[in-house]
């Protein structure tokens, strides 16, 4: 890392003394891995060179990557990989003890590349992981070793001259253990491209940007072992094998150092990210920047809102903190001050590993947090208005209702109960005078309990609890003497929208009549989306005025549902109201 500070608070940049010890180092294993390989640069110096360039590039990646976060254990994983990589050629110089030590500990290079794949970026491997490991490490050092005990050195290429066990030779036995050996590693070799498939899968956010390079370094990898495991199998394995396997394995620690690249390319464009949010103050902004910034398309950010002690979404809409996805990690967020609550990021767990880029783009975005919390607290205080509006609609409509059913049962039925009476009082009445006043007062009473039948009605109808919208728009149309076009959906919803509704169609089409001189009408109820879209259109006169008592007493109606009207009325071509309310 080219700077910070690590968990303990170190400096993480390399001083100038430390990295004369690692050129001292380098140049020193090098210079002894150039002399181990003297044998080849007579034969086969294209290989020599391809060995020495893998072994240099994976301890200089090494060295880079041991000190990303995290990362320690990989880089040495790397680093011992290079130094032993070139040793499995040591069988080369074909006596003393260098061909036993390639023959037994010619893969180890392979050994330690596994590991490194395997652990990064995720230094924790899992279960299988560890078993596979294990089964290597058993297979490709424990495998040669018994081989080595049963065979003579000719047996395997190497001469008379060579240090060589040999306690129970038996060709025999030597000739199936090879065949067994060399099935096996190639079945490790299967198995290792599946965990890398898996692994690869289950990679997120920037692990899934990071780890592309490596693995598909690490497939083509694992197939040139394989193929030369086949060749070695079928005893058609030689120096252009090798030299294959050597190359795609030099592409391993070239997409380490991509990877390492790619991450510091990461943290460096959070300049650029400081920029992009500045201004930004709502919080979907923020958050989509933060999305491509960690590279996490599910980041999600709730708020803090100090007025009701709870969080929020971008939206204003309750969450709670605690309720995480699976794979996500929570990351409170404090204000300038330190102190006080700011927001939580939800973030995908590989966001942790990168600590330096993590911290860089919440310290980038500081500012745009705070702009985007008093936004999210806007919000939730327009929700809060919204969910009180709706409550006083219900309340509203309730008190409607009751007043209903106190006129249907209390006061209608004391009238028609006295004009039952009056009628038997007028049977028995002789005055003449009396009767005709009887027959007065009786018909004032029918004229009232109308009058009262229609108020009740008025309110809101019966209808339209039972049987919707539809049903209750068609009730008023047929009592009216225009002819109306109704199209109207049948879904039910909510009461107070589907009395909204009514009133803003009752409402509409009784002006129609009253004012507008018109042939005809037409009432269009539908849902796009999350709205209920009321039109009524007629071909009257038009020139209603939107700011009229009974048009903007409807608007007020309309608005405190979150809703919208809008009236076209031009002269002398007709009235068109439409009334947009949310069914959310």
């Amino acid at each position: 890392m080219a700077g910070g500070t690590d968990a303990d608070g170190r400096s993480l940049r390399p001083s100038g003394s430390r990295w004369l010890l690692i050129a001292a180092g380098l140049s020193v294993v090098t210079a002894l891995e150039i002399f181990a390989q003297r044998p080849l640069w007579g034969r086969d110096t294209v290989l020599a060179i391809v060995n020495l360039a893998a072994m240099v590039t994976f301890m200089i990646t090494g060295l880079l990557l041991k000190d990303e976060p995290g990362q320690r254990g990989t880089g040495w994983a790397l680093i011992l990989a290079g130094i032993f990589h070139p040793l499995g050629m040591l069988n080369r110089w074909n006596f003393g003890p260098m061909p036993l030590y390639a023959a037994v500990f010619g893969y180890l290079d392979n050994i330690f590349g596994s590991w490194a794949l395997l652990r990064y970026p995720n230094h924790r491997l899992g279960r299988h992981q560890r078993a596979f490991l294990i089964a290597a490490w058993c297979w490709l050092v424990g495998g040669p070793a018994f081989m080595a005990v049963v065979s003579e050195p000719s047996w395997q290429g190497a001469s008379a001259a060579s240090w060589w066990p040999s306690w129970f030779a038996d060709r025999s036995v030597y000739t199936a253990s090879a065949s067994v050996f060399d099935i096996g590693a190639l079945i490790l070799a299967i198995v290792f491209i599946a965990l890398l498939l898996s692994k690869f899968r289950r990679a997120r956010g920037m692990d899934r940007l990071v780890i592309m390079p490596v693995f598909v370094a690490a497939i083509v990898s694992a197939i040139a072992a394989g193929t030369v495991v086949a060749g070695l199998l079928f005893s058609a394995a030689g120096d252009t094998l090798f030299t294959i396997e050597s190359t795609a394995e030099l592409f391993v620690p070239l997409a380490f150092l991509m990877s390492v690249i790619q991450r510091r390319m990461a943290r460096g464009r959070v300049a650029a990210l400081t920029v992009q949010l500045a201004g930004q103050d709502a919080p979907k902004p923020v958050r989509d920047a933060l999305r491509r910034a960690l590279h996490d398309p599910h980041l999600n950010i709730c708020y803090w809102v100090p007025a009701s002690s709870s969080y929020v979404d971008s939206a204003g809409q309750p969450i709670d903190p605690a309720q995480l996805r699976p794979g996500q990690l929570a990351i409170p967020i404090t204000g300038s001050d330190g102190r006080t609550p700011l927001a939580v990021l939800f973030a995908d767990r590989s966001t942790a590993r990168d600590r330096p880029l993590l911290d860089g783009v919440l310290s980038a975005s500081q500012m745009a947090l705070e702009n985007a919390r008093l936004q999210a607290d806007l919000q939730a205080q327009l929700q809060e208005a919204k969910a009180s509006r709706a409550r006083i609609v219900e309340a509203s409509l309730a008190e409607r209702r009751r007043l209903e059913r106190d006129l249907h049962d209390g006061a209608q039925q004391h009238l028609l109960g006295l004009a039952a009476k009056l009628a038997v009082a007028r049977v028995t009445a002789t005055d003449p005078a009396v009767v005709t006043s009887m027959d007065h007062i009786s018909a004032e009473l029918l004229e009232v309990l109308g009058e009262l039948r229609a108020l009740a009605q008025g309110i809101l109808p019966p209808v339209l609890e039972q049987s919707g919208i539809a049903a209750a728009v068609e009730g008023v149309i047929e009592r009216l003497p225009l002819p109306v076009r109704l199209e109207a959906t049948t879904e039910r919803l909510p009461m107070a929208i589907e009395a909204t509704a009514y009133f803003v169609v009752s409402e509409a089409l009784t002006n129609t009549i009253k004012h507008a001189r018109a042939n005809s009408a037409a009432v269009l109820i539908r849902q796009e989306e999350e709205m209920l879209v009321i039109d009524v259109e007629d071909d009257g006169r038009g020139g209603a005025d939107p700011a009229g008592t009974g048009l903007a007493a409807l608007a007020d109606r309309v608005t405190t549902l979150g809703g919208r009207l809008v009236v076209v009325s031009p002269l002398g071509n007709g009235t068109r109201l439409t009334a947009s309310i949310p069914c959310a």
